[in-house]
């Protein structure tokens, strides 16, 4: 089952060149939500025609330095 089927997906916007998408991890302390999150990072950049992908997460106990990490991507 994927993150979207899960529901952990929102706010998901889509533009002629750019990807945006809140994520919510299963609980705050997801020992996967960083892993998760850049994931999805990295597959929305490697989509055709996708020059910015923007991913927040939401709903974890380290979001702050996660959505560093990702801005920082």
């Amino acid at each position: 089952m994927s993150v979207y089927d899960m529901g952990l997906i929102s706010e998901l916007k889509v533009s002629k060149d750019s990807v945006s998408l809140t994520f919510r991890p299963t609980s705050p302390f997801c020992p996967l939500g960083v892993q998760l999150a850049m994931n999805i990072k990295r597959i929305l950049k490697g989509m055709k025609g996708t020059q910015r992908a923007d991913v927040k997460v939401i709903g974890h106990v380290q979001e702050q330095m996660i959505n560093k990490a990702l801005a920082d991507t």
